[in-house]
């Protein structure tokens, strides 16, 4: 066999197969067949034309859980489980120096400014691979989104028993939402998505608010006592909820920006000043991330928690994005699957 099938959003919101010659590595790369694709808010964001660093043609796809095809000489064997970091660097400018490897000044994402891995077959750097035998398919696929949340608890550097607030019940919230509890961080989740928040009720120690029924800050202020989350961690990329996160914050608090947004944002500058306030962004992630969430799987791990709320057969993959009747934004975590 020579070709292959892959899916590529040609145009907002149009995605279509095509058949591809199956790459060939090269001299730093290995084959991977993939067998489970997640699909991230980015490639939803990508399909409607809302992803900032994007162009078109594109195939997307960078939550990978995939086989072993060809080790092409790196020690692999054929048939061995893998998942990928997919931001590939290129460890030699200033930031891939200091360690940042997440924010590579030349850094390439799989399936945002690269071709990524909604194909049979996908070639990726060698040292890109994270092997683990030990987890199953669907968990591979997995360790990326939770790597994201990982990436950003990270940068947070909380300690002790903190109250912090996440802003979003979507797959990227939900797990910081889980990491954080398994740390023993006291959460709040705020969304306004009655199905989302009835799932997530059933995490034990979370505080739930839905913030289109109840006013969240005085939620927040009732919950703290009146002193705000030493974190907001806001996982929308909404407009509206970055800009409400600095009146729940404490004196002293911080606000992490995980989601993303195209527009400019606006605080108080006086209000801001006055909290002394820290403003980061959390990026991507990096190899301690994605060995800290496999720990968290082979430690914690889901569960009973019904992270994975939809299967899709790569067949019919095309059809599901562009099926206007399904509510992407009902789904946590949708996973395509190439063995169906």
């Amino acid at each position: 066999m020579t070709k292959m099938k892959v899916i590529v959003c040609a145009e907002p919101g149009k995605m279509q197969y095509e058949e591809r010659p199956i790459p060939v590595p090269g001299t730093t790369d290995v084959l991977l067949r993939v067998k489970r694709i997640g699909v991230c808010g980015t490639d939803l964001h990508a399909f409607s034309g809302r992803q900032p660093y994007f162009e078109y043609p594109r195939i997307l796809g960078h939550e990978i859980s995939a086989e072993i095809a060809d080790p092409n000489g790196y020690g692999f064997r054929v048939g061995e489980p893998v998942t990928i970091m997919p931001y590939f660097y290129c460890g030699h400018c200033y930031s891939c120096r200091i360690g940042k490897t997440n924010c590579c000044s030349r850094l390439k994402v799989a399936g945002v400014h690269i071709d990524g891995a909604m194909q049979e077959y996908f070639a990726a750097p060698a040292s890109s691979i994270i092997s683990n035998t030990n987890m199953s398919t669907e968990d591979l696929a997995l360790i990326e989104p939770f790597a994201i949340g990982s990436h950003a608890l990270s940068r947070a550097g909380i300690k002790g028993e903190e109250q912090v607030l996440i802003l979003g019940a979507g797959p990227i919230g939900i797990g910081l939402v889980l990491l954080a509890i398994s740390k023993g961080i006291k959460v709040i989740l705020a969304d306004i998505d009655d199905e989302r928040l009835k799932i997530c009720r059933t995490i034990p120690g979370l505080q739930v608010v839905n913030s289109k029924k109840e006013n969240l800050q005085d939620a927040v202020m009732a919950i703290t006592g009146s002193d705000g989350v030493s974190t907001v961690f806001e996982a929308t990329g909404n407009l509206a909820a970055i800009e409400s996160a600095l009146p729940l914050i404490s004196f002293g608090g911080q606000i992490v920006l995980v989601g993303i947004q195209k527009e400019a944002f606006h605080f108080s500058h006086p209000d801001f000043h006055r909290k002394e306030t820290t403003l980061m962004s959390s990026r991507n992630a990096t190899h301690k991330d994605f060995e800290d969430v496999i720990h968290f799987f082979q430690n914690n791990g889901l569960g009973i928690f019904p992270y994975i709320s939809d299967n899709i057969s790569f067949n019919d993959a095309a059809d599901w994005f562009m099926d206007k009747s399904i509510s992407k934004n009902k789904n946590i975590k949708a996973m395509i699957r190439f063995d169906v």
